[in-house]
Parts: C-alpha cells; sequence; structure tokens
C-alpha cells in the first residue's frame, strides 16, 4: 500500500494511504508485451503456474 500519493482511474481513487481498492473490484486488465512461457510445459500447466505460485 503506498505511504504517499494516490492513484486514480476514471476520475476514481482507487490507490492511496490508507486505502486499497480490491483488483478485481478496478474493473482493468493487463496483457503482457513479452510472454515467458515454459517451453517444456503444455498450455494448461503454464497456465496453472501463474495459479500455484
Amino acid at each position: 500500500m503506498p505511504r504517499q500519493g494516490d492513484i486514480h482511474l476514471r476520475g476514481e481513487r482507487v490507490s492511496g494511504p490508507g486505502q486499497a481498492l480490491l483488483p478485481d473490484a478496478r474493473k482493468i486488465g493487463m496483457v503482457f508485451r513479452d510472454y515467458a512461457l515454459f517451453p517444456h510445459l503444455s498450455i494448461a500447466r503454464n497456465v496453472a503456474f501463474g495459479l500455484r505460485h
């Protein structure tokens, strides 16, 4: 949690000292530019790896 400053998305404060909106409530997503897949794992195991860790 930040100690100073605020983060606003579409005019709504989502993070600041003493406040943080849960990630799923922010209604934003992220797409990686570079993939970091493990070539020796299947698609399902690549996805599951991120869920386990």
